[in-house]
């Protein structure tokens, strides 16, 4: 948001029941949390869809990591090259078990796409 008020949207659309995405559309679903690198890229933690995707200034979008099934990402923070993704276990089907289960972890991603567990509620792995 500017000094003035206005919003931009720097990138992608909220994902719809009604409408698929079409060739190249960026989609997010459930973003919660931002980065942005010294190149002015925007990194975001799209939880329900388990990736990091990275924004560039011209609007176009690219996932730059996956997290492993049940996954979801909750929040970014960026240090040299290397992406911390904060995560937690989440059941994603609907139903009575659905929704965050906890162990929150935090992921190294660097610019090649490797993560790597640095930290869990568990103990280091």
């Amino acid at each position: 948001m500017a000094a003035d008020g206005t919003v931009t949207t720097v990138g992608g659309k909220p994902v719809t029941l009604f409408a698929d995405p079409q060739p190249g559309e960026a989609r997010f679903d459930r973003a919660l949390g931002l980065a942005v690198d010294s190149s002015g890229n925007v990194f975001v933690a799209d939880s329900r869809d388990r990736a990091v995707k990275r924004v560039e200034k011209d609007g176009s979008t690219t996932i730059v990591g996956r997290l492993p099934f049940f996954w979801s990402p909750t929040g970014l923070g960026l240090s040299g090259e290397t992406l911390y993704v904060v995560a937690n276990l989440r059941i994603p089907t609907p139903g009575f078990l659905a929704g965050v289960v906890g162990n929150p972890s935090v992921f190294a991603l660097t610019p090649a796409g490797k993560l790597t567990t640095v930290a869990s509620a568990r103990g280091k792995r």
